[in-house]
């Protein structure tokens, strides 16, 4: 296994549609945290490994873009499972939280407050620090896809696996990181909101070897296996 630095925390990438009609929340939210638990319990032993190096990273962090509903339940659950959360705007924050339906409006204030790092496109009014992290300028929406492949070590994406033109969509970043090798964990965003792994290859490309650690594999393969069985019936 070999993440793309020791220094680095294990990375999380997290997408989903900004309308979630037609989901069931409830539902959702619980596939989502069963995901999120089973890569943290997996990743265990290699935190404890490095926590004897010196090495001060010894949480994984959830990576998203805060576009809607979906994306606020993985960023709500990965915190709620221990994850720190680096957040990657694609506008100033205050122009973001303006754009987000107002119903998500506190949900998103939280999840931003608890943010450990957020990295935002530069406005008119320069930078700002943020309570728990910092603030970083850097690109917009135009290059949301290759800012999350960028840091992720694994995709989740909530997605109707349907395809879709939009590069910077749930489906297109799900396409873009397989064929980058990137191990994608697909939740679809419709009842029962099942849980599938997205590769090129089955049961899963040989890529994610040299990405994941043995027992993440294991527990993805599990957590998959009632669906799997169901759909050969």
């Amino acid at each position: 296994m070999s993440p793309k630095s020791e220094s680095m925390p294990f990375s999380v990438g997290a997408i989903g549609p900004g309308d979630l009609a037609g989901a069931r929340k409830v539902l959702l939210r619980a596939s989502i945290a069963r995901v999120l638990r089973d890569i943290a319990k997996g990743l265990a032993p290699l935190m404890k490994l490095r926590a004897p190096t010196g090495t001060e990273v010894t949480r994984p962090r959830v990576v998203s873009a805060l576009q809607g509903d979906a994306d606020l339940l993985m960023v709500e659950e990965a915190l709620a499972a221990g994850y720190d959360a680096c957040l990657v705007l694609p506008r100033p924050r205050d122009e973001h939280l303006a754009h987000l339906d107002p119903s998500l409006g506190l949900r998103a204030r939280r999840a931003l407050d608890a943010a450990n790092e957020i990295s935002e496109p530069a406005s008119l009014f320069g930078s700002s620090e943020t309570g728990m992290g910092h603030t970083e300028m850097l690109g917009g929406h135009g290059d949301l896809r290759s800012r999350l492949l960028t840091a992720a070590d694994l995709m989740i994406c909530v997605w109707d696996g349907a395809t879709d033109a939009d590069a910077n969509s749930p489906g297109g970043v799900a396409v873009s990181a397989a064929e980058q090798g990137i191990p994608v964990v697909w939740i679809e965003s419709t009842p029962p909101h099942a849980v599938h792994l997205y590769g090129l290859s089955e049961p899963h490309p040989q890529s994610w070897n040299r990405i994941l650690p043995p027992d993440v594999i294991d527990r993805l393969e599990r957590l998959v296996a009632p669906e799997a069985d169901q759909s050969t019936r």
